[in-house]
């Protein structure tokens, strides 16, 4: 171990090392109560918990060792209210199997509990925080059966028993290296990718948001402000040095609800519905960013196929859109996530939510589901559903709300191929009002609900590069 005291602008006062035997190395270091340090790490080989104090000049007053006959060590030490010190880290029962480890002491190092936690899978903890109620919540990764890492969180008692675990992985491969207190009794975690997540005092998870996008990353420390802002200090890359200042927290939730779940979109492409709202969890005005992407069965990822749009919220307020999400007949079979996100476009992400879909087979490309063509009601600044229609081409719908029978008006600059179809909720095809060529010209087809039950109904107008979706209601 290696301990290096500076001044105020990094001048060298004094350096000292410790040693137990074997390769020995530090982890966490804190300055204790009598303004000496607290450090803990690892020593022997196989390694152990290796826990040192010392005073104010570095000179050390005992250590201690920790562990079994498999690699242990210590990755976080805190002094606690008592006068004692928790320390969280590895213990390793058997080859390639670790548990994750809280050991608490009295201030003379004697082992007062120790507790394990985890079961079949890999556990680890990284960092520990001891919490208003005298438990202890313990930060780290678990590997999941399918092989990946996850952020992994455990509450306890003032004696280590467990009140919950939760573990979080919106991305391949996080784990948690830092964890912060919040005002409102929750949580503030950050790991691999820089990413941060909040979760509440129950270990639910609130929001995410990954600053650096897709740069490999990793934070180890955190700090918070008054403001509400925070930075994150760690490396990236080959192991430069990154620090990210970021101004204030999550300001929008965002809800994805799909229509008549679950969906099944047939091998020759089809459609669905979906509601989408964003929220202004905040207390000003705030105009974030939404967009959506899918998630393809070989687990890439394609679009945005909505936005980025930036929507303005007021204070409190809700926006809620009903829409209309095409999937091509030449997309792959299996299952989808179909995920939006709010936030920073290509900086941070707030929010998210998701459902899945699954397409039954691989088919033809068509005329009528070609591409992931995402329309329905417009939010505030985007293009409206017929803004991509030529303006000498009026469409309409009168009367709308209709019963039981509306006229669908639409105008050609030319001759075109054209196909005019009704949708109910469900995406299924209840109309098939055009299909085939026309001429340049004011057109009208009436549309006849008297065979279908009140609700709403969707038209797909397409004339030859142009699409355009509209909402009517039949009312009986």
């Amino acid at each position: 171990m290696y301990l290096v005291k500076t001044d105020s602008i990094g001048n060298l006062l004094w350096q000292r090392t410790y040693g137990w035997a074997g390769s020995d190395g530090c982890r966490s270091v804190e300055q204790t109560t009598d303004g000496g340090f607290i450090l803990g790490g690892y020593a022997n080989d196989p390694h152990d918990m290796y826990l040192v104090k010392t005073d104010a000049e570095g000179n050390m007053q005992w250590q201690r060792i920790f562990g079994g006959s498999g690699d242990d060590w210590c990755y976080d030490v805190q002094q606690t209210p008592d006068g004692g010190y928790i320390l969280a880290g590895q213990y390793m029962p058997s080859a390639n199997h670790w548990q994750g480890w809280l050991l608490k002491t009295d201030s003379n190092g004697c082992q007062l509990w120790s507790q394990m936690y985890g079961g079949e899978d890999a556990n680890i903890f990284h960092t520990i925080q001891q919490t208003d109620d005298n438990g202890f919540v313990a930060g780290g990764y678990i590997l999941t059966s399918g092989l990946a890492l996850q952020m992994y969180l455990v509450r306890t008692d003032s004696l280590g028993n467990m009140l919950w675990q939760n573990n979080y992985g919106e991305q391949f491969d996080d784990a948690c290296h830092k964890l912060l207190p919040t005002p409102d009794g929750g949580f503030l975690l950050t790991g691999n990718w820089f990413s941060i997540y909040k979760v509440d005092s129950s270990g639910n998870q609130l929001w995410w948001t990954d600053p650096t996008w897709q740069v490999s990353a990793f934070a180890y420390g955190m700090c918070q402000y008054f403001d509400g802002s925070f930075t994150l200090a760690g490396v990236c890359n080959n192991y430069d040095l990154l620090i990210i200042h970021m101004s204030g927290l999550q300001q929008a939730w965002v809800s994805l609800q799909p229509v008549n779940p679950p969906i099944t979109i047939p091998a020759t492409g089809g459609s669905f519905q979906f509601n989408i709202s964003l929220t202004n969890c905040g207390t000003v005005f705030c105009r974030p960013d939404a967009w959506i992407t899918v998630r393809l069965p070989n687990g890439q990822s394609y679009g945005p196929v909505l936005g980025p749009l930036a929507v303005p919220l007021d204070t409190a307020a809700v926006l809620s859109r009903l829409r209309f999400q095409n999937v091509p007949g030449n997309a792959p079979a299996g299952e989808y996530t179909y995920k939006a996100y709010v936030g920073t476009y290509n900086t941070a992400k707030w929010d998210s939510s998701s459902f899945t879909f699954t397409k039954l087979g691989f088919g033809i490309q068509d005329s009528e589901f070609s591409d992931w063509l995402c329309q329905g009601e417009s939010f505030p600044g985007e293009r409206s559903m017929n803004a991509s229609i030529p303006s000498d081409r009026d469409l309409a719908v009168s009367p709308n709300p209709f019963n039981p029978l509306t006229v669908i008006s639409y105008q050609l600059s030319a001759l075109s191929h054209v196909s005019l179809k009704v949708y109910d909720t469900a995406g299924r095809l209840v109309a098939m009002l055009v299909e085939g060529m026309q001429s340049a010209g004011q057109h009208c087809v009436t549309f006849d609900g008297s065979n279908l039950p009140s609700g709403v109904y969707f038209y797909r107008l397409a004339a030859g590069q142009n699409t355009a979706v509209g909402k009517m209601v039949l009312l009986k």
